[in-house]
């Protein structure tokens, strides 16, 4: 049987501050299945 990959929520939003490290840190779960939670 098939291994669920790892869920995994990020909430981020407003400034650059809280949202390019949000970013960088998807970018480096490429396994995981990622949902994101935020405002532009």
């Amino acid at each position: 049987m098939a291994k669920a990959p790892i869920r995994l929520l990020i909430a981020a939003s407003g400034t650059g501050g809280h949202l390019f490290p949000a970013l960088a840190l998807a970018e480096q779960l490429p396994d995981y299945e990622i949902e994101w939670l935020g405002v532009p």
